[in-house]
């Protein structure tokens, strides 16, 4: 879709009109992989007389997410046309973002524009990828400013002052438990970051570490919470009101740290998120981390820290590192939360795939990212 939309700015220039926008499966010979065609009827000025001038077959592969401000409604589950239709726009909408952006800063430096464009397509927020250009410019000489490596270099230190992380938490067993809670939208990794948070606890620093699982809806849950119990002999407690929940804080006394589960909560759980936030104000925990998938849009990103920023949250997770389109979605969030960078995730793989953050390792992979 972005390489049919450059078609059309090249053939019809800022006047584009873009009337109908579709994406077409086609057979290949290889199993499982199909390959779409996108068609864009567009015309320059009069909409009522448009010329066909795109059609691009390529490899099916994920959309990029939009990197803008400008946000469009969620895309209705179940209807590819106008999933196609609302992508499209919006990547008009980032596309008259960028040059309006531009057009208005006709004094830019070519090396300057180049890296505004780099943060924009690794999808950092367009006021924040203008923030960090407009810093550079006057941070920097003009002479300096045709150095990509000394821009580089100063877009790093602004990066690096942006990313606030973690401190290793204090858990020694004089003060009692260190009671850790994880929460946040269904399918983001919670229960499965949990296993890694306890794994290297348990096995490469030696805590004693207790489980707790309030998940008592989505089947197999506990069972998988249990697998790993047993396997660095944690005990498990399954947890469903403030009774229960304050008893097994009780059982658990022993242990250096607990670290509690909580069930995915959508747009529409209201009273799942009543539930959980009144279990989590019984365990009263010294963190509350909010789990973010890294592959998700930022305007679901923005949505998912509104909804559970009245628990309290102090840290931030990135799950899913591995799959994320660019590295913007990290920056995007501090913007919505004031917590700090805990973890990422990068794989399934229990104890490894799992990063204690840190600013100098974030800001490499950030800079590494933009082209």
């Amino acid at each position: 879709m972005g390489e049919a939309l450059a078609v059309v700015k090249k053939h019809f220039g800022p006047d584009a009109v873009i009337l109908h926008t579709r994406t077409v499966d086609t057979k290949t010979r290889l199993p499982g992989r199909a390959r779409q065609r996108v068609e864009i009827t567009a015309g320059r000025g009069d909409p009522k007389h448009p010329t066909p001038v795109a059609s691009i077959p390529r490899e099916k592969k994920r959309m990029p997410t939009p990197s803008s401000e400008s946000r469009l409604a969620a895309m209705p589950a179940g209807d590819p046309q106008l999933a196609t239709r609302i992508a499209a726009l919006q990547s008009s909408v980032d596309q008259l973002l960028h040059d309006r952006w531009s057009n208005t800063n006709p004094n830019l430096p070519q090396q300057l524009r180049a890296t505004y464009q780099s943060l924009i397509e690794s999808q950092v927020a367009a006021d924040i990828a203008a923030k960090l250009v407009r810093k550079i410019q006057r941070e920097l000489t003009p002479a300096q400013l045709n150095d990509r490596n000394r821009i580089q270099t100063k877009l790093a230190e602004f990066l690096r002052s942006m990313l606030p992380v973690a401190e290793t938490a204090n858990v020694s067993k004089s003060g009692g438990p260190h009671v850790i809670a994880l929460v946040g939208a269904t399918g983001v990794g919670k229960t499965t970051t949990i296993a890694k948070l306890a794994a290297n606890q348990t096995l490469r620093h030696h805590k004693t570490v207790g489980l707790i699982t309030t998940d008592t809806l989505r089947v197999g849950a506990a069972d998988q919470l249990q697998t790993y119990a047993d396997v660095i002999h944690a005990q498990l407690h399954i947890v469903d009101t403030a009774d229960q929940m304050r008893n097994a804080l009780d059982a658990l006394h022993h242990c250096n740290i607990i670290l509690i589960d909580t069930p995915g909560c959508g747009p529409s759980d209201t009273t799942r998120l009543h539930d959980v936030r009144h279990l989590l104000d019984t365990a009263s925990p010294d963190e509350t981390h909010i789990v973010l998938s890294a592959e998700a849009s930022p305007r679901a990103i923005d949505h998912h820290i509104e909804r559970f920023n009245s628990f309290g949250i102090n840290r931030i997770i990135f799950t899913k590192l591995d799959e994320a389109v660019g590295f913007g979605v990290i920056l995007n969030s501090l913007k919505s939360v004031h917590a700090r960078l805990a973890f990422t995730t990068n794989g399934q793989r229990v104890p490894e795939d799992i990063t204690a953050c840190r600013s100098d390792a974030l800001t490499q992979s950030i800079l590494s990212s933009l082209r």
